[in-house]
């Protein structure tokens, strides 16, 4: 994707003042109301898109660092790592619930006008993604948090997460219709756009009487 044309041209001066901006939106729960973690890297203030970031949170304090980001073609979904300098101790703890796992994470790289501290044109989204699980980390008395975050297009390799043929998902497009109740796996693959494969058939004989077909038409009476 194109940078804002604004945005590009200040980028290609000699001098340029950049900035990267965090937003972690954390969801209410039962032991913390819903937060919004908007850092920079560094100390400021930088107001885009109706948001302020700054560069310590309240709660969560500062953002001490993060992981390269690369684009490239892959076969496994892009992973990104924050780490932050939590501000309190009750903070540390309270950032590794795992009712948050799942929390959008958004990142940007944008430059700023100088004289008046304005964003020039348009940040440039550099990661959309979900917050994974956190690693607290002790080294000469300094404790650190750190985030691990799952790219969007780890959804697209969960290769089970679109099954059709389950009671949940049928249910979830029409309520309260259990055709699929009972079902629990299926071997058969469903046919989409032709008609279905001749099946093989069995001879069934008992009674004095033969039955030939899907066996499996014998389970369904």
């Amino acid at each position: 994707m194109a940078l804002d044309p604004t945005l590009l041209t200040a980028v290609q001066q000699q001098t340029v003042r950049g900035f990267v901006a965090l937003r972690i939106e954390l969801p209410a729960i039962p032991d913390a109301p819903a937060h919004t973690i908007r850092l920079i890297d560094g100390s400021g203030v930088v107001t885009f898109n109706a948001e302020t970031f700054t560069g310590e949170d309240p709660v969560f304090g500062t953002w001490q660092t993060v992981s390269s980001i690369t684009e490239e073609v892959s076969q496994s979904a892009p992973a990104l790592t924050v780490t932050l300098l939590p501000s309190q101790d009750g903070s540390t703890g309270l950032i590794m619930s795992p009712l948050y796992q799942g929390a959008p994470v958004r990142m940007w790289v944008g430059a700023i006008n100088e004289i008046d501290g304005s964003v020039i044109g348009a940040p440039e989204l550099l990661w959309a993604g979900v917050l994974d699980v956190g690693v607290i980390n002790t080294d000469h008395g300094v404790r650190t948090v750190e985030l691990q975050m799952s790219s969007v297009f780890e959804r697209m390799m969960q290769g089970r997460e679109g099954i059709r043929l389950s009671d949940a998902w049928h249910q979830s497009i029409w309520p309260n219709e259990r055709g699929l109740a009972l079902m629990t796996s299926s071997t058969d693959r469903p046919v989409w756009g032709k008609d279905a494969p001749a099946r093989n058939t069995t001879g069934v004989s008992g009674g004095g009487a033969t039955w030939s077909g899907n066996p499996w038409d014998l389970v369904r009476r």
